[in-house]
């Protein structure tokens, strides 16, 4: 679940990747060996994001610097991505809708140390 501080400080990692000509050229390399972009193409805008989860009646009035969009997946049920900046607006149409993630289940011991499904 999302915990500001947390990921904050992930972020702060991350961020280096539009900065860092290091991080930025390991970047290109990894796009290139995963096919991504033909290895004449050059990285112009680096798009980052931060995806979280949050309970349903969680407010998240967070929005972090530096970031182009958030992602968040409510009670597994819905998703939501809020942008900050007007271009990358236009290349999202759409913002909200209805997640379709499997059934998980949680394996647990009962009184009698016996395996059951919750």
């Amino acid at each position: 679940m999302f915990v500001k501080s947390s990921v904050e400080k992930d972020l702060e990692k991350v961020l280096r990747y539009k900065t860092d000509s290091q991080l930025k050229t390991a970047l290109k390399e990894t796009l290139l060996v995963a096919q991504v972009i033909d290895k004449n193409k050059e990285l112009k805008n680096i798009v980052i994001g931060v995806a979280f989860g949050v309970r349903n009646g969680t407010i998240t009035a967070w929005q972090p610097d530096n970031v182009d969009f958030i992602f968040r997946i409510t009670n597994r049920n819905e998703w939501a991505i809020g942008i900050f900046k007007q271009d990358m607006r236009d290349l999202i149409k759409k913002i909200e809708g209805k997640t379709s993630f499997p059934t998980v289940y949680k394996l647990a011991r009962d009184n009698d140390n016996e395996p059951k499904l919750f």
